[in-house]
C-alpha cells in the first residue's frame, strides 16, 4: 500500500473506483 504515495493521484483515484466498484458487485445488499 506504501507504493500508492508515489503514484499520480488520478491513477489512485481510479483504481480506488475500480476497487470499490468490485467489492459492491461481489458484496451482497443488505
Amino acid at each position: 500500500m506504501s507504493d500508492l504515495i508515489y503514484r499520480p493521484e488520478d491513477e489512485v483515484v481510479s483504481e480506488l473506483e475500480t476497487f470499490k466498484s468490485h467489492l459492491a458487485s461481489c458484496t451482497p445488499r443488505a
